[in-house]
């Protein structure tokens, strides 16, 4: 189908929507495979990908001989602006067809002058193209010719001589760039523009961030909380309509972090999503642009889509590491256990890597590298630039290894030891190196063995020490615990004794979950 043409699309759930055919060439939009056709959906701006052979999907739009699709999707609050446009449009095409038509008539007697005209300008254009043609041509030769000869004296007078000649190359490529800025600086200035804005790419980047408004952190959640539920119900016309709305917002790398945003628009990278394939793209790719410079150059090494979101990875089988060749669901779950430890470790390395850089004297005192945060202060290493910090992915693979080796209650228990937040000295000494994973794993299954633990918990709580299976009760419900399987505030407590292959009996206190059920000792 051409450009501009007005067409009706179908959708699941919806009337037949009005759209218009646009050039995804011209928009440097890369078409999906099975689509051959990018459209524009009237009224709410939104472009998607159709197949145009599918007459299910795509008809043509023929106005008011459309008379029962118009009533239809008329009927649809949703759809009625979209409608009234299509048709205001269909109108305006009809009746600048017709005027044209009137005016050819009128012309007719002077079309035969028009045209020769246009066959000597024609001419003329031809004549100027090819001396600019052989201009150029003649202007390479020459270049050619005092590249060759520079090319020949250089050689015969030898290495100093073209160092000498590099040298002045590059000064004059440095002296044409200063020009070239000062010039821009000096038209940016006459314009009333930015006068710190001298390149394009600048400016570029300078209006992009001026249409943008920053938004708060509830707004952030709501607007995350309507897109997850868009994306459970696979409704991509609403899922579109709340990125929309993200498109307008800059997002900084706080908000990233602490509402997760990112990867709740990752999840629309799914082939479930088409029609939000590449706005969801654009909009990760430029709040990836806006993380700081640190935190970039970290993750560099992977696509800028993937690091925004960070979600395509659960379950991919990929890991960060060149030699990590595969990270499994599991293993991404033990990565994210040591983020929080990670990311103050990689704070405190930049920090204190700053002031040993420039140390800052007072009172005839210096001031030394900032220490480590809190959460890791009992960690071998106060430092974190002490040592390499070992990328979590690399940890989460050899755990998951090592882990496999042992039953899936060992793999449990040593994920909820992981997700502990009483244990951020065992998750720093891992990212340190103090201690192996290996090391950790034959721990956690030490415990498991001492506590006598047999199955996954959640489902049956052994009293310890006895030979009984009995379910645990709810006694009372407490608010002062944190469930480490799921992150609940609510649990109930009870008091039991237990003991270890037939050693003393000890009380002690017993919290359960009231949302997933998980059991842990207080």
């Amino acid at each position: 189908m051409e450009p501009q043409t007005l067409v009706w699309i179908k959708i699941d759930g919806y009337p037949w929507w009005p759209a218009i055919v646009a050039d995804h060439v011209a928009s440097g939009v890369e078409l999906p495979e099975g689509k051959d056709t990018l459209v524009q959906f009237l009224g709410s701006g939104d472009a998607g990908f159709v197949m145009s052979s599918v007459s299910e999907e795509v008809v043509l739009f023929r106005g008011a001989e459309d008379e029962e699709k118009v009533k239809e999707s008329s009927a649809d609050a949703s759809c009625e602006q979209a409608v009234h446009e299509a048709l205001a449009l269909w109108q305006t095409a009809l009746d600048e067809a017709a005027s044209a038509a009137v005016e050819g008539a009128a012309d007719g007697g002077s079309s035969s002058s028009d045209e020769e005209a246009a066959v000597v300008e024609g001419k003329s254009e031809r004549k100027k193209e090819k001396k600019e043609k052989k201009s150029k041509k003649d202007k390479k030769s020459k270049k050619d010719k005092r590249e060759k000869k520079e090319k020949r004296r250089r050689e015969r007078a030898g290495s100093d001589d073209e160092d000498e000649a590099d040298d002045s190359h590059e000064k004059e490529r440095a002296r044409r760039k200063q020009a070239q800025r000062e010039m821009r600086h000096r038209e940016a200035a006459a314009n009333g523009g930015d006068v710190a804005i001298t390149s394009r790419k600048e400016a570029r980047q300078h209006a992009v961030r001026t249409t943008k408004r920053i938004a708060t952190i509830s707004e952030l959640c709501d607007l995350r909380d309507k897109l997850e539920i868009a994306v459970e119900e696979h409704s991509q016309l609403a899922a579109r309509a709340i990125l929309s709305q993200l498109a307008k917002i800059s997002v900084n790398y706080s908000q990233l972090k602490n509402t997760r945003i990112g990867v709740t628009v990752g999840q629309l990278l799914a082939k479930e999503f088409p029609y939000c394939h590449v706005l969801a793209k654009a909009i990760l790719q430029f709040w990836f642009s806006q993380l700081p410079n640190s935190h970039q150059r970290r993750l560099t090494a992977q696509d800028e889509v993937e690091l925004a979101s960070d979600v395509s990875r659960d379950g991919s089988g990929r890991g960060r590491d060149e030699d990590m060749t595969q990270l499994h669901a599991f293993g991404v779950q033990l990565e994210r256990c040591f983020m929080v430890e990670e990311q103050e470790l990689l704070l405190a390395e930049e920090k204190e890597s700053a002031l040993t850089a420039s140390p800052v004297a007072a009172g005839g005192v210096e001031f030394q590298a900032a220490s480590t945060p809190a959460s890791a202060s009992t960690a071998p290493l106060t430092a974190a630039s002490s040592t390499t910090l070992i990328p979590a992915s690399r940890i989460a693979h050899v755990l998951e290894e090592s882990v496999a080796k042992h039953p899936d209650v060992v793999r449990h228990f040593l994920l909820n030891y992981l997700n502990n937040s009483d244990h951020s000295n065992i998750r720093t000494e891992l990212l340190t190196g103090a201690t192996t994973p290996e090391a950790c794993v034959e721990l956690v299954a030490a415990m498991c063995t001492a506590r006598g633990d047999t199955t996954v918990p959640g489902d049956v709580v052994l009293v310890r020490g006895s030979d009984e299976t009995v379910e645990d009760e709810y006694d009372n419900v407490s608010h002062f615990f944190t469930c480490p399987s799921c992150g609940a505030t609510s649990a109930s407590t009870s008091e039991r004794m237990t003991g270890i292959h037939g050693e003393d009996h000890i009380l002690v206190t017993w919290a359960t979950c009231t949302k997933c059920h998980h059991g842990w000792t207080v």
